[in-house]
């Protein structure tokens, strides 16, 4: 069985990595290593095999920024939830379990997530970030805009974000299948 989402070049997609994290790596399960310049690597390769039209990249560790500097292939925005030498702090302690049941920036995401009213939203990522940020205190949040036709995209934090965390609603066709039709839809 492939572990590979059946995505193709006019997919969005979100990919959110969690673990534990230091200057330009994240460990998951404290045993499998990522090195930044490896995510680069990964995300080039997707790029040039058609897997995606647009990427929304959040990556949740210690020093998640670091995980960024290898992220060069177009049309990926990225999100880290803290800077170098910052730690990616804990939220909501439990007492009755004895640890935090999440971590500032997936809550702060999730309530993010939470706001968005429906595929034709009109919620901004700038949106979309202020309420992420609005949870995320002890650590600074920050962006790499996404590269379009070689640069940096300006205008990218004003784009609507529906388009990644929303399916697009089925449309009936003549014939009663039902199919869902091309977004066209700009990040």
């Amino acid at each position: 069985m492939s572990r590979r989402l059946p995505t193709h070049a006019g997919s969005n997609v979100i990919v959110y990595m969690t673990g534990h994290g230091g200057k330009g790596f994240m460990k998951f399960h404290d045993k499998d290593m990522l090195l930044s310049e490896d995510l680069g690597l990964a995300l080039d390769d997707m790029h040039a095999a058609g897997r995606y039209r647009e990427m929304l990249l959040l990556v949740d560790t210690c020093e998640a920024a670091t995980m960024l500097t290898g992220v060069r292939a177009p049309g990926i925005t990225a999100v880290a939830s803290s800077l170098r030498s910052q730690s990616s702090h804990s939220h909501m302690h439990n007492s009755e379990v004895g640890i935090s049941a999440v971590d500032e920036f997936a809550y702060g995401v999730g309530k993010a997530m939470k706001e968005i009213d429906g595929y034709r939203s009109s919620m901004t990522l700038r949106q979309f970030l202020g309420i992420a940020a609005s949870v995320v205190q002890q650590s600074d949040m920050s962006v790499v805009p996404p590269v379009v036709d070689g640069v940096r995209e300006e205008g990218y934090i004003d784009a609507r974000t529906a388009a990644h965390f929303m399916a697009p609603p089925p449309v009936p066709t003549s014939g009663g299948v039902v199919e869902t039709y091309p977004t066209g839809l700009r990040f």
